[in-house]
C-alpha cells in the first residue's frame, strides 16, 4: 500500500440500502480506477450487510469484530476475506505500522 486513499460514500447518493452493492459500486467509480483493480480495493466493514454489499461489488472485503463475532463473521453466505478484532490487527496482517 504505497499509495493510500480514503473514499466515503454519502447515503444520498445511492437509492438501495445494503446488502445491495450499489454503494460500492459507486465507491468504487469515484476512485477512477480501472476495473482490473476493483478486486485490490478494500472495504472495512462491521456489519453483515456491509460485508455482503462490499463482496458483491467485487472489493477485498475486512471485517472488525466490533459489533459481531468472529465465528457470525465467518459463517456468512458471502464470508469476508479478513477478519480482525481490531484495526492494529489488521495493520500488522497487512504489515503495516501505525504512527
Amino acid at each position: 500500500l504505497s499509495r493510500r486513499q480514503r473514499q466515503m460514500c454519502i447515503r444520498d447518493r445511492f437509492t438501495h440500502p445494503k446488502p445491495h452493492p450499489e454503494a460500492y459500486h459507486i465507491a468504487f467509480r469515484t476512485l477512477g480506477l480501472p476495473e482490473k483493480f476493483r478486486s485490490l480495493v478494500i472495504a472495512f466493514e462491521d456489519d453483515p450487510r456491509g460485508i455482503m454489499s462490499a463482496k458483491a461489488a467485487g472489493l477485498f472485503t475486512c471485517a472488525i469484530t466490533t459489533r459481531f463475532d468472529r465465528a457470525t463473521l465467518a459463517a456468512l453466505e458471502m464470508a469476508p476475506d479478513v477478519i480482525a478484532e481490531s484495526y492494529a490487527e489488521f495493520a500488522t496482517l497487512f504489515g503495516l505500522s501505525l504512527r
